[in-house]
């Protein structure tokens, strides 16, 4: 197993104990308790804040991974390289000068391209900054896949119940009185986040095992 696979499954590993022991206490109570509805919400809390915490793991070991590769961004694929330029097409879309676009377009661009592939970190947290600043709706997730040339079709698959575990994970951290009816109905949430979470996992693994990141040497070997 290389060093970023064990990561990721050590990383899904303690966040699956937890909420399975959630679940251990829930099933303790009687259906009918209080106890017994306000460790489901928890539970239900809990699942969001595993299903975003781990998908933005995994993305940024993928960043990780591909910086580490050493790679030109012009190797990449495009919608990487993409990725990785957004911060200096941000400081380039503030000149209102033609000549500054000029020079940006024609001489800095192709600069840019032969230069190692980096990506944007946040000076905040020192982590890598993700599309998306708050909630992980599967909107956002998608398009973050796009963005790093990851498959999604989970995502697409699961996409009105990560949408409606998000919803009711906001509604429940605000204090509104929003129940989940029983084990049976978080089960249906929690089904729809692993399957996301577990092809994310495979999808990161499989394009860095194979550099699937890179184009096709036919792409850009003369």
């Amino acid at each position: 197993m290389t060093p970023w696979e064990q990561q990721i499954e050590d990383d899904l590993s303690w966040r699956m104990e937890e909420l399975a022991t959630l679940k251990v206490q829930v099933l303790a109570q009687r259906k009918d308790s209080q106890a017994y509805r306000s460790l489901l919400r928890a539970l239900f809390i809990m699942l969001y804040a595993h299903y975003e915490g781990f998908c933005r793991f995994v993305l940024s070991v993928y960043l990780d991974r591909i910086e580490k590769s050493r790679v030109s961004r012009r190797d990449c694929l495009d919608v990487i390289a993409k990725f990785s330029l957004r911060r200096e097409v941000r400081v380039a879309n503030t000149s209102q000068s033609i000549s500054d676009v000029y020079d940006f377009v024609v001489l800095s661009m192709e600069k840019m391209l032969a230069q190692v592939v980096v990506f944007e970190v946040d000076n905040k947290t020192s982590e890598y900054k993700l599309l998306g600043e708050s909630n992980l709706y599967p909107s956002m997730l998608l398009e973050n896949c796009c963005c790093l040339g990851l498959p999604h079709i989970e995502i697409s698959s699961n996409e009105t119940r990560l949408r409606a575990l998000v919803s009711r994970r906001n509604d429940i951290a605000h204090g509104r009185q929003k129940t989940i009816r029983d084990l049976s109905e978080y089960q249906e949430f929690e089904n729809a986040a692993y399957r996301v979470m577990l092809e994310l996992a495979i999808s990161v693994n499989g394009s860095i095992d194979e550099f699937k990141f890179m184009k096709p040497v036919s792409e850009y070997e003369i």
